[in-house]
């Protein structure tokens, strides 16, 4: 049995299991039709997608559906893309086994993607290959949108190697698993997580290699709307038949239409989503080069996040994340040895804005945009006018910035920052509030960047003209060796504070907060 027929037969197999048998639904030619014309409308989509973006999806044969015994049959064309520079993908012949779902326009389906996949240069040259082993992917797929709100897949022994760049890369295992639930209102939400283990990146040649533990996501849709979804896919179909390239064929009047297509998308499609990427246990192995031995570095873990909610309120609250931990590297070289302990192991940074009026500053980008497309003499003015305007919006709508748990270590120090403040327009700085940095091991970094500064080293020099202000003007923490705190007050009288004292005052001092 061929390995193409294995994959529809096991497609075929999920698909029997996942459906109840109380709720068999019918066969017919007529439904197969329906599914024809939906793979087709999906095709067309994403043709017009890739267009706007100077690229081309581009298919040989038809869409076949078969009716089966409980299922459809479905083979899509053979698919290749090509991007703008004229590189290609050929991806081959999808398969897809369907059965009718309990609401019409909703499909039970399992997928087998071709293997493998080859990508070829402009002139037709072989530079890549991705070879999938095993493979299982079945959801829940809605017709309207071309997309899965519940999702099962995982895939083994995936193998991508770039005969061209000479970079090999495997990953033994993958899943992606999505539970989105549907509300009384028809809105979806819930977690859409996946994961990559032990993936490893090598340059045989360069003898250059990357292994990365774990690579995870972890995403929650709250309140996704299909209905925006899919007149955000009509409007992008009416501009795909007018426009070819979004780049090239760009007017002031395509401009601010497609602008304002983005920005209801944005505001009616979901509520929001919160997102996670971390990867653990992140080696990376340099050769080594003349005068330097073979470095390994190694991090713990690395993550980056990003949140957005609170479009059905409009008080849109606005939050990234990002930080490492565990950060070194073996050997350290020999000729920055002293600075080993004061390279930093460990940063987190966390920023949330709060309260963000989100209707109000589409309107005001929307008539920056309008003013500087229809008039380019008048951007700077347009300009100005937004940075005008902005200040008053955030104060109306009491817009906040704060940032939580932020950090900077090292072996010899650690830095923390906390804090929140609040738009007002009415201070000259834009904005009161307060936030605390707590700096303990300030004089032992004090001690090893003067000790590099004496044998010239201008970077550590520099540093020090800073980090003595910072001595200077750090209150110590009592019963603590070497803390000092920094408090940062910005008043509603506009009057900018640190550790209780008037700063313009400690400045004309020309001294500072005891030490």
């Amino acid at each position: 049995m061929s390995r193409f027929k294995k994959l529809l037969l096991s497609s075929a197999c999920v698909l029997a299991v996942s459906a109840s048998p109380l709720q068999a639904a019918e066969i017919s030619a007529k439904g197969a039709e329906d599914l024809k014309s939906a793979f087709q409308d999906l095709i067309s989509y994403q043709q017009n997608l890739m267009r706007l973006q100077g690229s081309e999806l581009n298919t040989d044969g038809t869409i076949s559906v078969t009716p089966e015994n409980g299922y459809y049959a479905v083979k899509l064309p053979d698919i290749s893309i090509t991007d703008f520079i004229g590189r290609k993908t050929k991806v081959g012949v999808i398969a897809v086994n369907a059965i009718p779902g309990e609401k019409e326009g909703r499909w039970k389906v399992a997928v087998a993607l071709p293997t493998p996949i080859t990508y070829f240069d402009s002139d037709n040259t072989p530079t890549g290959q991705l070879d999938i082993g095993r493979q299982k992917m079945a959801g829940l797929w809605l017709e309207d949108i071309g997309t899965f709100v519940q999702l099962d897949a995982a895939y083994d022994d995936i193998r991508f190697r770039d005969v061209k760049a000479k970079i090999d890369m495997t990953a033994p295992h993958m899943e992606a698993k999505y539970g989105l639930k549907e509300d009384a209102n028809g809105l979806w939400s819930g977690p859409m997580n996946g994961f990559i283990e032990n993936m490893t990146v090598t340059n045989p040649v360069e003898k250059f290699k990357v292994t990365m533990g774990k690579i995870g996501m972890e995403m929650t849709m709250d309140g996704y709307n299909p209905k925006a979804v899919k007149s955000f896919k009509d409007q992008m179909g009416a501009v795909a038949e007018v426009t070819n390239n979004l780049q090239s064929d760009m007017s002031a009047q395509h401009a601010m239409g497609f602008y304002n297509m983005i920005t209801e998308f944005l505001g009616k499609a979901w509520n929001g989503f919160t997102s996670q990427i971390t990867v653990k246990d992140l080696t990376v192995d340099v050769p080594a080069t003349p005068g330097q031995p073979a470095t390994t570095v190694h991090v713990g873990d690395f993550g980056y996040g990003l949140d957005l909610t609170g479009f059905n309120t409009q008080d849109v609250s606005l939050r990234f994340r990002f930080g490492f931990n565990d950060m070194d590297m073996s050997p350290f070289p020999k000729d920055a040895e002293a600075m080993k302990n004061i390279i930093p192991s460990g940063v987190n940074m966390d920023v949330k804005l709060d309260k963000l009026p989100f209707q109000k500053l589409v309107e005001l980008g929307g008539n920056t945009l309008k003013q500087t497309t229809e008039n380019p003499q008048m951007a700077q003015m347009g300009g100005m006018t937004f940075l005008m305007t902005l200040p008053q919006l955030l104060t109306q709508a009491g817009s906040t910035v704060s940032v939580d748990n932020n950090y900077v270590k090292a072996t010899d120090y650690k830095a923390t920052l906390d804090g929140k403040f609040t738009a007002n327009m009415n201070v000259p700085q834009g904005a009161v509030g307060e936030a605390t940095m707590h700096l303990n091991g300030l004089d032992k970094l004090l001690a090893t960047l003067q000790q590099e500064a004496q044998g010239g080293d201008q970077g550590a020099q520099q540093a020090i003209q800073g980090l003595s202000m910072l001595q200077m003007f750090g209150q110590m923490e009592e019963g603590q060796t070497d803390t000092r705190k920094y408090h940062f007050e910005i008043t509603p009288q506009g009057q900018m504070m640190l550790n209780g004292t008037d700063m313009n005052a400690m400045m004309g001092m020309g001294g500072g907060a005891p030490r």
